[in-house]
């Protein structure tokens, strides 16, 4: 099963697939309605094949989450999360990763893994064989590795003097902050 270049994006609703890169960002393209969307360095992006869940033993892939789903339901739909009460996801759940952390896995958690696999498996992004690398799978990939690798540099902050951003203020290459104390 290959997850690559899926992405979550914070804020935006449902999952997408990185479909090429942009000159301050990427291009990703809706699982949901097929609209194509930039994603920019300031957002929140989680690539699923990064993602895991968190186990008594160890943690397990979000991948292999998906395959246990899919093996349980032969490559079906799984419950909808969203009409499910909280004990049929928590039930579901147990049933396909029986030693998950019940500390740290929430219900939203569970939920959000349910409806994803379900948007995977509408989709046909839940194959076994390997995929054929193509060259445009390949170009999503490697922007998908430069997005990455950008945002763990530092923070977008104005080139020019006396920007604000966020409380600090660039004044002739050096940054200020406004100091709060509380009390």
């Amino acid at each position: 099963m290959d997850i690559s270049g899926i992405i979550s994006i914070s804020g935006m609703g449902g999952l997408y697939k990185v479909t090429g890169q942009l000159k301050n960002g990427l291009l990703a393209k809706s699982l949901v309605d097929g609209k194509n969307v930039p994603v920019y360095a300031s957002n929140k992006v989680s690539a699923l094949e990064d993602i895991s869940v968190f186990c008594e033993s160890d943690d397990i892939p979000l991948k292999d989450v998906f395959q246990k789903i899919k093996e349980k339901e032969n490559s079906g739909p799984a419950i909808d999360a969203k009409k499910a009460d909280d004990k049929a996801v928590i039930a579901y759940f147990g049933e396909v990763l029986t030693d998950y952390d019940r500390d740290r896995v929430y219900k939203s958690d569970m939920r959000k893994i349910i409806s994803w696999y379900n948007l995977l498996q509408a989709n046909d992004l839940l194959k076994d064989e390997a995929p054929v690398a193509d060259e445009e799978t390949e170009k999503a990939e490697e922007a998908l590795k430069s997005f990455k690798e950008k945002g763990k540099g530092a923070a977008n902050v104005g080139a020019s003097g006396g920007d604000k951003v966020g409380g600090a203020q660039t004044k002739g290459g050096k940054t200020t902050t406004q100091r709060k104390t509380g009390i």
